[in-house]
């Protein structure tokens, strides 16, 4: 039987519909979720306070700007808190005006072809435009027009290519960068020496957990009553999914503490970087590489070692 250990990392207040979609893409496979990061929200009023003051500028100057997006999880997260803004606008006769204006003002400056969007890699952009057309009722054509400007790395993205590839883009114009707390400032200071003004603003927070208990898991998926080594042989039978290098670092402590043989795994994930995190633990390692953390891609990938 083949195995899967889902590392990705989960919000802390709804149902994983990517997890549940990736269970039902792999439904002869056993499966762990064993998210090494919980996700929540930072603070719902700083931010839409911060986000309403960037809109104002950019709105009242007719000037120019860019949200960029780091990550799913900031797309994700600004989803949430739009959403949390729109509950008080329900729930209270009297709510913040600048809060209530905020989908108003981000409507009005995509549909001016002020307010521009970037994302480091596809699978963020995939998330933005999820976000757009369920959240943020905007203009068909301008709808078009922001998508076809979206900036984005195609392949191997992450802040170094997309500075590479995209620092010079933002001349004279406002950024707002969309991140985690505790985020390196790579991008933000890699960022700053080419355009107008650049603030970053956290939209969630990780909270760190441990990989549970895996002999378990090895009993299910392995045919043996019991561990033949003192570790934990895998046999090439369990996947381990990467989703970030920070993810790939925390799983290589977590698998030590629990003496699995990391040759014995076979890691699947979407970026070079993160193979050579893994690689500096393991140069033996198997890897198997996808273009996304798409649920049908990874297991078109698990389910050719069925065949």
């Amino acid at each position: 039987m083949l195995g899967l250990i889902n590392t990705r990392p989960t919000w802390n207040d709804d149902d994983d519909h990517w997890a549940s979609n990736l269970r039902f893409e792999l439904n002869n496979v056993e499966v762990m979720d064993a998210p090494l990061q919980i996700l929540s929200l930072t603070d719902s009023v700083n931010v839409g306070n911060q986000l309403f003051s960037w809109l104002s500028v950019v709105n009242s100057k007719k000037s120019t700007g860019h949200l960029i997006f780091t990550s799913p999880s900031s797309v994700k997260a600004l989803g949430k808190h739009l959403i949390y803004f729109d509950n008080i606008k329900k729930r209270f006769t009297n709510p913040s005006e600048d809060h209530n204006q905020i989908i108003k003002s981000l409507v009005t400056g995509i549909n001016e072809r002020r307010i521009k969007a970037a994302t480091i890699g596809i699978g963020t952009k995939k998330q933005l435009k999820e976000l757009i057309n369920n959240l943020i009722p905007i203009e068909s054509n301008s709808k078009n027009l922001f998508f076809n400007e979206l900036v984005f790395v195609k392949d191997n993205a992450d802040t170094l290519s997309f500075l590479q590839s995209h620092q010079n883009k933002f001349t004279n114009e406002n950024l707002l960068v969309f991140e985690g707390e505790g985020n390196k400032p790579t991008l933000v200071n890699g960022l700053r020496a080419h355009t107008k003004e650049i603030i970053s603003l956290s939209l969630y927070i990780r909270r760190h957990q441990r990989l549970p208990d895996l002999v378990s898991f090895y009993h299910k998926v392995i045919s043996k009553n019991t561990l033949t080594k003192d570790a934990i042989d895998f046999n090439k039978q369990v996947f381990l999914l990467l989703s970030s290098s920070s993810i790939a670092n925390l799983a290589k402590k977590e698998l030590k503490k629990q003496k699995v043989m990391l040759n014995s795994l076979v890691v699947l994930s979407h970026h070079d970087r993160i193979i050579e995190v893994m690689k500096e633990e393991c140069h033996d390692l198997t890897f198997s590489k996808i273009i996304s953390l798409s649920p049908k891609l990874i297991a078109d990938e698990v389910k050719k070692r069925l065949v």
